[in-house]
């Protein structure tokens, strides 16, 4: 993850099974997660991984590759009120094919 031009904008490559755990650590006004860019894998055998474990939603920019994303849920995850986790927002896709896998 990076910032190269000190407007809080970050980017992000989560690649080769690399994983980000996006959960809020206390109460300071946070409102969710944005990215200003997620490049994943370049295949689904190169996917990184999110867990989705914060109630608010994770916004991104552009996207592009391959990512498996795993909401936090209770139970079998077959009712939508057995998840606890935000939505994930993209949007738009990059110049490279966008591939998104959601798992409970």
């Amino acid at each position: 993850m990076y910032n190269d031009n000190g407007t809080g904008d970050a980017y992000m490559l989560l690649a080769n099974g690399a994983q980000w755990t996006n959960e809020s650590k206390g109460d300071y006004g946070y409102h969710g997660s944005s990215l200003k860019q997620l490049a994943g894998g370049e295949a689904d055998a190169k996917a990184g991984n999110i867990f989705q474990k914060d109630s608010s939603s994770l916004t991104i920019d552009s996207y592009s590759g391959n990512t498996n994303i795993f909401y936090a849920h209770s139970g079998n995850g077959e009712a939508a009120e057995n998840y606890a986790a935000g939505n994930t927002v993209i949007k738009g896709c990059g110049k490279r094919l966008c591939s998104i896998h959601g798992y409970r």
